[in-house]
């Protein structure tokens, strides 16, 4: 993957997530590619191994602080609304700190469900022969499907990435069973 892909990609994952609407997207998405390498490069190593460390101790920091200021019930609160929407977090231990290990679970985990949707997707599209308008249903799951798609190549890119750092770290990713309740 070129280093401008992958700064692309980060900028898509902030779109996709909210956290950028779509007129920035297309401007920071025009932005890098106008980038000369050196300037991408420069970007990518500050990012870097810090992310997942970053992750870590602000996880760790969530929590203490949660435990000091109200004694818990914040930090456990809003990991039970996380568990409680997402099966992956339910997979990957409710109230456990965002360790290395379990931003590994969480990526694999993602990255199956992912998998599942276009599946299920591609399931659906044989029954589409039964309804009014057989055509106009194929096109609307071919959409989807693209779409769910993409997501397995984002899902399967920040696994391998996230896999490979745990690799050069001597951890290996956790077995995932979505669907699985895990507290800790």
């Amino acid at each position: 993957m070129k280093n401008k892909e992958i700064i692309e990609l980060m900028v898509f994952n902030s779109f996709m997530n909210d956290k950028i609407s779509y007129n920035k997207y297309k401007k920071i998405s025009e932005f890098v590619e106008k980038m000369d390498e050196k300037k991408v490069i420069e970007i990518l190593k500050e990012q870097g191994d810090l992310t997942y460390k970053r992750k870590t101790v602000h996880s760790a920091v969530g929590a203490v602080g949660s435990i000091l200021s109200t004694g818990g019930v914040g930090y456990v609160g809003y990991r039970a609304l996380k568990g409680l929407f997402s099966q992956c977090a339910r997979s990957c231990g409710i109230l456990g700190l965002n360790t290395l290990k379990r931003q590994m679970c969480l990526a694999k985990c993602k990255m199956m469900v992912a998998q599942k949707e276009v599946q299920e997707i591609n399931n659906l599209i044989g029954k589409c022969n039964k309804t009014k308008n057989p055509d106009k249903c194929k096109k609307m799951l071919q959409s989807k499907m693209k779409q769910a798609q993409y997501k397995v190549e984002l899902a399967q890119r920040k696994f391998n990435k996230i896999q490979t750092y745990g690799m050069k770290k001597g951890k290996e990713a956790p077995e995932v069973k979505p669907g699985e309740t895990k507290i800790i």
